[in-house]
């Protein structure tokens, strides 16, 4: 019966030892393009789309994601860590909101052209219709 227990015991932390694979470091790089919100209503997400033709959907706290929605159309630079898709599959799975190049977690973002200011509560919004 010992021999039973002890072999099990073995057996079950071996597969828990192994079941586990090192965390793969995120590559962080720094991007600069335009804000993009994509999707519809109420099913939206924020991405930014680079000069080069590179699409990367981002990933943020909501305050940051708010602030960046509300900078939609303007040339921002980003800095943060990117999740790619496995290129080496056959067939690439598709995430829910998630674009070609993969996801950029923001660890850091300004304003690309020193002269945009940043939208505050203060300034006119314009309406769907485009009036202000």
């Amino acid at each position: 019966m010992k021999k039973l227990f002890l072999t099990l015991f073995l057996i079950f932390t071996s597969v828990l030892l192994f079941a586990y694979s090192k965390p793969v470091k995120d590559k962080v790089i720094s991007v600069s393009g335009l804000i993009n919100v994509y999707g519809n209503e109420p099913f939206t997400f924020i991405g930014i789309k680079t000069s080069s033709g590179e699409e990367y959907s981002l990933s943020a706290s909501e305050e940051v994601l708010n602030q960046l929605r509300k900078s939609q159309g303007k040339r921002i630079e980003i800095t943060g860590s990117v999740k790619q898709a496995d290129k080496n599959q056959e067939k690439p799975v598709v995430e829910f909101n998630s674009l070609k190049n993969g996801t950029l977690t923001v660890l850091n973002w300004q304003y690309a052209d020193k002269s945009t200011v940043e939208p505050s509560e203060n300034q006119p919004q314009a309406i769907p219709d485009g009036r202000f």
